[in-house]
């Protein structure tokens, strides 16, 4: 009876979400999803294009041009539902800016017993760290600001672009194109109570951050048409999925370089011996034209070893998932301070089957102000 239940609540968000997009409601990122699905809005740390979907201040803290992709199967042992979700983006960083552009766009396709169509997401963002903005500044009180290392304050707006192909109602007998444009507006801040001095032999150090993170903040419509048995058909303005999320995670990493005995391994540079990560997620969702609600909550965990090899645990807070737990795995490669790949795997209970979900990602960084820095003091 349970899983009835779970069944037909699915059914119900599935419905009601592709009446508007889905895009906004599933965000590509391997790790947030390993973090609780809904989650991420206050992790500053995996800094991958594919996480500024969950808060565009994150663009704030990147650093060089970074380029990530993933392509998932979703729903795809749910009877009468089989979506593939595939992103590519594009970022660069520098001096506490950052921008973010599609290489590809979001793409969703979507088929069913009643339906096939496809969803495009273009999301075009920029973020901007005050504090490291304001330490390349010249203005007196400003410049003083940024030299500021206990806290630092970012702020993120996305401008989305999105558009549904050969899109049909449950009820109707037609299909019709969409398109609309929303923003996505973020905030985040990070305080330090503990400072790793990495010239020293051992150090400790803490990180708070508190975020916010606004999907749709100003309502965006579309209009559109729906048909009563073929018989009456009406115009009317129709609202599209919006979701606020807060957030706040704390990071603990500890340095020891009397156990490490090295900076580097194999040409990986290693910070930190091991680092413990923590995050509570809360969102609100609005969908089908806001009225109906739903609260979620995701909460996370991550054990990260010599900033190589992460491991990640998360619980799902929601009605409409038949299972809670998430887990995952991420491989962080760096050359010294110049370059980094990256792969994200995940697993999470979102397709109202006994089989989990899996959700993977890549990405690959380039430190470009690093790389001339050293090439200009040869």
């Amino acid at each position: 009876m349970k899983r009835i239940v779970l069944i037909v609540l699915l059914m119900s968000f599935i419905t009601c979400i592709f009446a508007e997009f889905l895009t906004l409601a599933i965000y590509p990122s391997a790790t947030d999803a390993a973090f609780g699905n809904f989650s991420g809005a206050a992790n500053l740390w995996n800094r991958n294009p594919l996480d500024v979907m969950s808060n565009p201040a994150k663009l704030g803290f990147f650093k060089g041009v970074s380029y990530a992709f993933s392509s998932d199967d979703l729903y795809e042992n749910y009877s009468g539902y089989d979506l593939k979700y595939s992103n590519s983006y594009l970022s660069l960083g520098w001096n506490g800016i950052g921008v973010l552009f599609p290489v590809t766009s979001g793409e969703l396709e979507y088929n069913s017993y009643y339906t096939e169509e496809t969803e495009d997401c273009k999301n075009y963002a920029i973020g901007i760290n005050l504090i490291q903005f304001f330490k390349k500044g010249n203005i007196g009180k400003l410049k003083e600001l940024g030299r500021n290392q206990k806290y630092e304050i970012s702020l993120g707006l996305a401008y989305l672009k999105l558009k549904k192909e050969n899109y049909k109602d449950y009820y109707d007998d037609y299909t019709r194109d969409i398109s609309v444009t929303t923003f996505n507006l973020g905030a985040a801040i990070l305080y330090r109570p503990l400072i790793i001095d990495y010239q020293k032999e051992k150090g400790l150090g803490v990180d708070l951050v508190l975020a916010f993170n606004s999907v749709n903040p100003f309502n965006s419509t579309y209009e559109d048409y729906e048909c009563i048995y073929n018989l009456y058909t009406y115009k009317y303005d129709h609202e599209i999925f919006k979701n606020n999320t807060i957030a706040g995670s704390c990071r603990f990493s500890y340095h020891d370089r009397s156990i490490l005995n090295m900076d580097t391994l194999l040409t990986h540079k290693v910070n930190n011996l091991f680092s413990v990560y923590l995050s509570v997620d809360f969102a609100r969702e609005y969908f089908n034209n806001y009225a109906s609600t739903e609260t979620n909550a995701g909460y996370g965990a991550e054990l990260t070893i010599l900033d190589l090899i992460s491991i990640r645990k998360g619980i799902t807070d929601s009605r409409r998932i038949d299972g809670s737990e998430c887990w995952g795995i991420g491989l962080n490669y760096s050359f010294y301070d110049y370059a980094s790949l990256q792969f994200n795997y995940a697993e999470t209970p979102d397709n109202g089957s006994e089989e989990n979900q899996e959700r993977t990602d890549y990405m690959v960084n380039l430190n470009v102000l690093k790389i001339i820095e050293s090439l200009e003091k040869r």
